[in-house]
């Protein structure tokens, strides 16, 4: 089993985000990590795919999401963080098993 990963960043502008990751081939998502630059910025994150469905919902985080429910993935995801409580950066990682 090989796993990669898919990283991306972005700051928040007016409390939103929003940032693609590259194309991912057909695969599954065994981990899903985002968190802000502060430890104590608290936000809604949305993981949206290529036909505009959202497919992953979280909200009033602190911090950091780190999710190990597994979803199948394939193309281009956006990464969404709305009502930041501070406009800085964002990461998010995804951690995907091809195949």
């Amino acid at each position: 089993m090989s796993v990669h990963k898919v990283a991306t960043s972005g700051n928040t502008v007016s409390s939103t985000m929003s940032v693609n990751t590259e194309n991912i081939h057909d695969g599954l998502c065994r981990q899903l990590m985002i968190y802000s630059a502060s430890s104590d910025t608290v936000y809604d994150a949305n993981i949206i795919d290529d036909k505009n469905r959202t497919v992953r919902e979280f909200f009033d985080i602190t911090f950091k999401i780190n999710d190990l429910t597994t979803f199948p993935v394939s193309g281009i995801y956006t990464v969404e963080v709305t009502n930041s409580s501070a406009d800085e950066l964002f990461t998010a990682y995804m951690g995907i098993q091809e195949g």
